[in-house]
């Protein structure tokens, strides 16, 4: 099998066969999870497969065809449910299951174990994802959120829970960044998690600064009691 490294990063052989083992081991629930996936944009009345795709400014979609050229005002994505304003919902994280488990097959076959890793961490990000906030809306459903502060409180909780596992993964990157690469600057990763989240170099630092500062807080809460 051929093997491709990156010279920016140390994925090699070793690091390829792991990845596949572990795909190996996993590779039952990620078609359950990919099937789920499936399940659930066709019962909010989405697509289960990939397109490309045409999304009209009212929200109506359709196959694009591969003589159709580009115009403006339309949405041109891989799936209707990741246009924009959808971010967060059920629909979008399951198109975006669908999209990695894709991707994560494709590095895998192409011997990219560099791309494979990317691709299998952002899986288990969304389906961790997926898992909590499903778990989180049953509680919700059974009457304890409406003792919270109803659904406006419901809705604000399950934002900040969502980004505050986002910040987590983003610290938890860069900082394995900066073990495997410690040549690298903090403005240099902050570019590289960057590129990698479709990100701005200044929100991945705020995004950091602001995870890393209540964490510290915490931390401190707990030593005093």
């Amino acid at each position: 099998m051929r093997q491709r490294v990156s010279i920016e990063a140390p994925f090699g052989a070793e690091e390829l066969a792991a990845t596949e083992r572990s795909f190996a081991t996993f590779s039952s629930s990620f078609d359950d999870d990919e099937a789920q996936a499936r399940a659930i944009l066709r019962k909010l009345g989405y697509p289960d497969e990939l397109g490309p795709y045409v999304v009209e400014p009212d929200g109506r979609w359709r196959l694009r065809d591969s003589r159709e050229l580009s115009r403006s005002g339309l949405a041109y994505v891989r799936h209707p449910a990741l246009t924009a304003g959808k971010e967060l919902s059920p629909e979008w994280r399951a198109a975006s299951i669908l999209v990695a488990v894709r991707h994560l097959k494709a590095a895998l076959e192409g011997s990219d174990a560099m791309a494979a890793a990317r691709f299998g961490r952002e899986l288990g990000m969304l389906i961790a994802e997926a898992v909590y906030v499903q778990t989180w809306e049953a509680d919700a459903l059974a009457g304890r959120e409406s003792r919270r502060g109803g659904a406006k409180g419901q809705a604000e909780r399950r934002a900040a829970s969502t980004i505050e596992a986002r910040n987590a993964a983003l610290d938890q990157e860069d900082r394995e960044i900066a073990e495997r690469r410690p040549h690298l600057t903090a403005e240099a990763r902050h570019q590289v998690l960057a590129t990698k989240r479709g990100m701005t170099r200044a929100a991945v630092a705020k995004a950091l600064a602001r995870y890393r500062k209540k964490a510290a807080t915490v931390g401190a809460n707990v030593s005093k009691s």
